[in-house]
C-alpha cells in the first residue's frame, strides 16, 4: 500500500469493489482523533458512496489499478 499513498502502516483498511478492485485505502483510528475520521465513520461513508455513486466508485477503482506512467 505504500506504493499507492507513499505511506504504510498497520492497521490498514482497504475497500474493494465486489470484483476485488481496490478503490480506497486508509489508516484509521477507532475513534475520531487528530482530525482523522474513525473506522465507523469511513465505513458508513464508503457504503453510502457505493450505493449512491457507484459509477464514481468504479471509476476510482480503475484509476487506482491503472499503471503509473514511467
Amino acid at each position: 500500500m505504500s506504493a499507492i499513498s507513499g505511506q504504510g502502516g498497520w492497521p490498514l483498511t482497504a475497500f474493494l469493489t465486489p470484483t476485488g478492485n481496490l478503490f480506497r485505502r486508509y489508516l484509521l483510528p477507532s475513534e475520531d482523533s487528530y482530525g482523522r475520521p474513525s473506522f465507523k465513520r469511513v465505513l458508513s461513508s464508503i457504503a453510502d458512496a457505493y450505493h449512491q455513486k457507484n459509477g464514481d466508485v468504479v471509476d476510482q477503482a480503475e484509476m487506482v489499478e491503472a499503471p503509473s506512467p514511467s
